[in-house]
């Protein structure tokens, strides 16, 4: 049970019920954290506030010009950008927390299979206790515990950096340092769509126009960037934090890091091709297929 297995790994003797992410550092905590860091690195650009001002919702809208006539059956995304509207987002995923799970992996032009909450919660429309109470007061925990799970993280992430704050300043500084100019090349034709894995490039494209990715999608791409075009993690961190809506300082450094192999010593990621073909949709598979 996964209850136990937090008991071991953060040392909790017991677990409430609605209230057993007590153990976390408080939320103000946090989200002083975040704001102290994200100045420290001017890392939260202008391209964000440009994409997501809380008090209006979001549409993340494909250019089918850009992203490909194959994904024109769906049009946009829609974020929350108030508190009323997230709570009723909450609402309309419940259902789907049951779900969560068996289809959470399946990457969909509509991201259908996720609740697309990352944004309100990133900037504090909604807190990742609110999501994790709510949930629970409609199905036990056994019933939606990856869901929980997976909200939990972001809460655990951001604890872990704040009693870690080297982690962060030894990231800012590997920004910091200049890369050769080949590099700096590379980086910039991928950051335009331009990959020899033309999925790849969807995936970077459709970062930078929508300021949304899945986190299946970002996993793959996290680990193709690190281990098959042998870049520095640090860049493609910064790539994701400057234009994702959700940017998270904690998060996105850490599930880097983690890619990387270096959050959890000896355990990496890499990208396999079995697996995108398993669980990218059908329709941008055919579309941006080619070079796998």
């Amino acid at each position: 049970m996964w209850p136990k297995k937090l008991s071991k790994k953060f040392g909790i003797k017991s677990l409430p019920s609605t209230s057993f992410l007590q153990f976390i550092v408080p939320l103000q905590q946090i989200d002083n954290l975040t704001a102290e860091t994200n100045r420290e690195a001017k890392l939260l650009s202008k391209q964000e506030s440009r994409l997501y001002s809380p008090g209006q919702g979001i549409t993340c809208r494909r250019d089918h010009g850009i992203m490909g006539s194959h994904v024109a059956s769906i049009d946009s995304v829609h974020f929350a950008g108030t508190r009323e509207s997230s709570l009723d987002r909450l609402e309309e995923f419940l259902p789907h927390a049951l779900q969560y799970s068996e289809l959470r992996n399946n990457v969909t032009p509509d991201h259908s299979h996720v609740s697309r909450l990352s944004p309100a919660i990133r900037h504090r429309l909604i807190t990742e206790s609110e999501v994790i109470a709510k949930t629970l007061t409609h199905y036990t925990l056994s019933r939606v515990e990856k869901f929980v799970q997976e909200v939990a993280w972001r809460l655990y992430w951001k604890s872990w950096l704040s009693l870690r704050p080297h982690v962060w300043r030894d990231y800012c500084d590997a920004l910091a340092e200049p890369h050769p100019p080949e590099t700096i090349e590379r980086v910039q034709s991928i950051e335009a769509g331009n990959a020899a894995i033309e999925v790849m490039g969807y995936f970077a494209r459709q970062l930078v126009e929508t300021g949304y990715l899945h986190n299946h999608a970002r996993m793959w791409f996290a680990g193709w960037w690190i281990h098959v075009e042998r870049l520095p993690w640090q860049l493609g961190a910064d790539f994701f934090h400057r234009h994702l809506l959700d940017a998270d300082a904690a998060s996105n450094t850490l599930s880097w890091r983690w890619v990387a192999g270096l959050q959890t010593r000896g355990k990496s990621y890499l990208p396999r091709r079995s697996n995108i073909e398993k669980y990218l949709a059908p329709e941008i598979l055919s579309a941006h297929g080619g070079g796998l």
